[in-house]
């Protein structure tokens, strides 16, 4: 069952990212745009080795610089849809330590991963699996998107509401009666 001050909480945070999304006067693109955009280019990038065009030390280069312009994009756009519309110093290094850390567990996948896509230039068998590499990339830098939505989520404030219930308990009377607190306090504290 579902509690209603939670459901409450969450109408909140809604009416909240979509007045802020609204509010919003600069043409944005969404998490999904930049992640199309990087997957359309690490495929391309990936035939390029394929059909001569580029070899892997190419892809390699390119790839690294892919990651580090399309990360930092990726996280800035899921505070954005999460509803932060401008970036303070504190969502900065969120932003920063974020990106860095994700880099950090990307970067050294690329030199193999380069090499594999070179080696199936010369084994078409091979290509498929490679594909499928691209979509995992795709995928983590989906998930750094999310990273940055969930955080600007977690520093919403929102008021504990009661639901329509003839008897409150003690713990939502008092809850009820403080002022709005980011939702990380809530849950943070089992709420």
């Amino acid at each position: 069952m579902i509690d209603t001050a939670l459901l409450s909480m969450l109408d909140q945070v809604e009416a909240i990212v979509t007045a802020r999304l609204a509010a919003l006067s600069v043409t944005v693109k969404t998490i999904g745009q930049i992640v199309t955009q990087y997957g359309d280019q690490l495929t391309n990038a990936v035939y390029d080795v394929w059909n001569k065009h580029s070899d892997p030390i190419d892809l390699r280069r390119a790839h690294k610089a892919m990651l580090r312009d399309f990360a930092p994009q990726a996280f800035t756009e899921g505070m954005r849809e999460g509803g932060i519309g401008e970036i303070d110093d504190e969502d900065q290094a969120a932003l920063d330590e974020a990106v860095s850390d994700w880099l950090t567990s990307q970067l050294p996948h690329v030199n193999d991963f380069a090499a594999a896509v070179g080696e199936a230039r010369k084994n078409k068998d091979a290509r498929p699996a490679i594909l499928d590499r691209v979509s995992m990339w795709i995928d983590s830098m989906r998930s750094l998107g999310d990273l940055g939505r969930a955080y600007a989520l977690k520093n919403e404030k929102v008021q504990w509401t009661l639901g329509a219930t003839e008897v409150h308990c003690d713990t939502c009377l008092r809850l009820s009666n403080m002022k709005p607190h980011r939702i990380s306090w809530f849950t943070g504290r089992g709420y």
